[in-house]
């Protein structure tokens, strides 16, 4: 809207941009927010939602090979390019870093991986 100079706002979005500030002031947030829980609240909700958390991930994989088994698709393709990047959490924080190391370990173009990979 031109409210302030584009000095100052070239200057903040390359601040912004060249270090990361956000991811911190977000980290300092959360960091925050759990330092400043009761313990003791903090313990059992771990407790109480860590052991259906992770049923639910063991079986939403073994759902997921069991369903690629019975479609006849390869077990290393259906766990590594269907359940995995589903579980990981969207395309910034799943699908283009296993892309990346996708490439890296198996010899293959990042843009091959991530077009394999985000389909799903």
């Amino acid at each position: 809207y031109g409210l302030l100079p584009d000095v100052v706002v070239n200057a903040t979005i390359s601040f912004y941009k060249s270090t990361d500030i956000l991811y911190l002031y977000i980290c300092c947030i959360i960091v925050g927010s759990i330092m400043s829980m009761n313990r003791e609240v903090l313990i059992q909700g771990f407790l109480r939602i860590f052991v259906p958390m992770l049923c639910g991930e063991l079986v939403g994989m073994l759902v997921g090979m069991a369903a690629g088994f019975a479609l006849g698709l390869d077990p290393f393709q259906t766990f590594f390019f269907l359940i995995l990047p589903i579980m990981a959490g969207g395309v910034g924080e799943g699908a283009i870093p296993l892309s990346i190391g996708y490439a890296a370990i198996l010899h293959m173009d990042q843009g091959v991986a991530l077009g394999r990979i985000l389909p799903i």
